[in-house]
């Protein structure tokens, strides 16, 4: 990736009075320390390829807590059925031994 303009910088270099070799080493130093400051910037490419996996997980994370709700509501609602079914119990037991007792008083 060329971030700078060596010819026009050499040349402004020896314009302002540096010598031919000492401007050429001026850019190449210059030119060197810009690509290494810029090689680890990501590119768009790189970005979009991050962005689709980031979009890829969550599309899977969602996935899966879907299914996971759909467990839990099912763990609940037999949680719920059973729970009715012993308060039914209970009532019964209870109406049974009421009747009992009104029966054994009269």
């Amino acid at each position: 990736m060329t971030l700078l303009d060596t010819f026009q910088s050499v040349r402004k270099l020896r314009d302002n009075g540096a010598s031919e070799p000492l401007a050429e080493a001026i850019v190449e130093v210059a030119q060197d320390a810009a690509e290494a400051a810029t090689d680890d910037l990501a590119t768009k490419s790189d970005l979009k390829s991050e962005v689709a996996e980031v979009k890829s997980d969550i599309a899977q994370l969602r996935a899966e807590n879907r299914a996971a709700l759909a467990e839990l509501k099912s763990e609940i609602f037999r949680a719920m059925w059973f729970f009715g079914i012993g308060i039914i119990t209970v009532n019964l037991t209870a109406i049974g031994i009421a009747t009992g007792i009104i029966i054994a008083v009269n």
